[in-house]
């Protein structure tokens, strides 16, 4: 079976809980982060999001280029603490 490939925008609090989750799910693979924060562009996501190991994917600050180069099969939304 393949892996639910995952784009996570929003690295916050939440959204660091839901890569979390997500990474300790054995049909998820997240292929690609993207935050408006100009300090987490460029690092690894399991760093920032306190994983305590690399994932082999860097935070990018620009969605349309992510987009662009990564097949992802959803996305998940977590840029905001309220709706």
């Amino acid at each position: 079976m393949n892996k639910i490939r995952v784009i996570q925008c929003g690295i916050g609090p939440i959204g660091a809980k839901i890569t979390q989750a997500i990474e300790q799910n054995a049909n998820m693979k997240i292929v690609g982060a993207v935050d408006i924060d100009k300090e987490k562009a460029g690092k690894d996501l399991g760093e920032v999001t306190g994983l305590g190991k690399p994932l082999g994917v860097n935070i990018t600050d620009d969605l349309d280029s992510l987009l662009s180069t990564i097949k992802a099969d959803v996305a998940v939304y977590t840029t905001s603490s309220y709706m």
